[in-house]
């Protein structure tokens, strides 16, 4: 006959792995667990997440000093022993960063460090190969460049600040010729050019033509008289060189340079203006004790003999 169907009870639950297993096991098991991942984590530290978190320090300390170079770059007077002092921790610290490596390079040239400027700057240099013509210039790489060779020349490697010169002008002409550099750009890398070779003392009618055309296209930009007075101060063309800076020392005000002081006394010493020439050396060495060549330019003056009396 057919019925009700019969009911089945299920079975009571399980009391699974948890409730059987012996707590103190459970509990040495964790152990275990966390000790081995601590474990790989300290193996992995210096290769992974370590060796990022102490390259951002580093970063952030290297920062931190170049800032403090800068300051007292700019200090015045300027502490120069304390600017290099910084700038040879920041790179210390952080000598793959491009953006600490790239202003330090600069700031060594600035403080007139040039073996350390030509190290960095030569580090920043990419392999040597020849561009595609017609190829657009590389403003920032030209002008690295063109502090490189002002580096090379002023620790006695002339021969190849020279040839470093010579390629990146033939670069800036041809690009000039084909109506790829702006006339700003045009005007700036002839004046760095120039300077450059003032301060070397070499292609001197060469720079004499760059300078002169820098200053005629920004007529008012006070560094590129200076450079042109530079170069003429270097020719011997002295009183074309005084007019030039004089000019660069008044455009430049309210701010004061310690280099353009130094560039008018000397001019104005090989004039005869003594008196003139001590106060822009002087006014030189207030704004930078450690300009050596204001300093030297000052020895000279005070070698000077008087005139003997007529009796």
């Amino acid at each position: 006959m057919f019925g009700a169907p019969m009911r089945r009870i299920p079975p009571p639950p399980g009391a699974g792995l948890t409730k059987l297993a012996d707590p103190r096991r459970v509990l040495l098991g964790w152990v275990a667990f966390v000790v081995a991942v601590a474990l790989l984590a300290a193996a992995a530290w210096p290769f992974g997440l370590g060796a990022q978190v102490r390259r951002l320090q580093r970063g952030f300390a290297a920062a931190g000093y170049l800032r403090a170079a800068e300051t007292a770059a700019q200090a015045v007077p300027v502490r120069r022993e304390a600017a290099l002092h910084a700038l040879n921790r920041a790179v210390a610290l952080a000598p793959q960063d491009s953006i600490v490596t790239r202003r330090a390079a600069q700031l060594y040239v600035e403080l007139r460090a040039y073996a350390e400027g030509a190290e960095w700057l030569s580090r920043r240099q990419p392999p040597a190969v020849a561009a595609p013509a017609g190829a657009p210039l590389d403003p920032e790489q030209l002008l690295t460049r063109v502090s490189l060779a002002q580096c090379l020349l002023m620790t006695g490697r002339a021969t190849e600040g020279e040839h470093e010169l010579q390629q990146v002008e033939a670069e800036v002409y041809a690009a000039r010729e084909r109506n790829a550099v702006p006339d700003g750009l045009f005007a700036l890398m002839l004046n760095n050019l120039a300077y450059v070779e003032a301060l070397g003392r070499v292609n001197l009618l060469d720079a004499l033509k760059m300078a002169t055309v820098a200053a005629q296209l920004e007529p008012t930009q006070a560094a590129y008289l200076d450079s042109l007075g530079w170069v003429e101060y270097q020719m011997g063309e002295h009183r074309k060189g005084a007019f030039h800076i004089e000019q660069a020392v008044r455009l430049h005000l309210p701010r004061e340079s310690a280099e353009m002081y130094y560039h008018l006394g000397a001019a104005y010493a090989r004039l005869g203006k003594k008196a003139e020439a001590r106060w822009a050396l002087n006014r030189s060495l207030e704004l930078d004790p450690s300009f050596v060549e204001a300093a030297d330019e000052l020895k000279v003056l005070g070698q000077d003999l008087p005139r003997p009396a007529i009796v």
